[in-house]
């Protein structure tokens, strides 16, 4: 005779990770992370391009995060154009920015 107190229920719980950032501690990769990474890549490489059909061009291009700039790292790291990186953890000066991008036209 089965009564209610004999059954046991089992109730399996997952969390999944939504955040593009990939910024979540513990976490090893997040929903729509390679996503963001693939897009930011292929922006960086429209600007390098325009950059190049200019003389002295400039390739500007700011990526969005919420609190860490993985996606600007992940994606400089997969383009080899890249000369600077500035992401939100690191503190910088725009002085210093103007005059690595004037060296880098100087050596150009």
């Amino acid at each position: 005779m089965l009564t209610l107190f004999n059954i046991m229920i089992l109730i399996g719980v997952v969390g999944i990770p939504k955040t593009i950032d990939n910024d979540l501690a513990c976490t090893e990769r997040t929903f729509g992370f390679q996503t963001a990474v693939q897009l930011a890549l292929a922006s960086l490489e429209a600007a390098h391009e325009e950059a190049r059909g200019a003389k002295n061009g400039v390739g500007l291009v700011k990526l969005m995060g919420r609190d860490s700039g993985f996606i600007a790292l992940h994606a400089a790291l997969a383009n080899s154009d890249v000369n600077l990186l500035l992401i939100p953890e690191v503190p910088f000066s725009t002085e210093k920015v103007l005059e690595i991008i004037e060296q880098r036209l100087q050596e150009r």
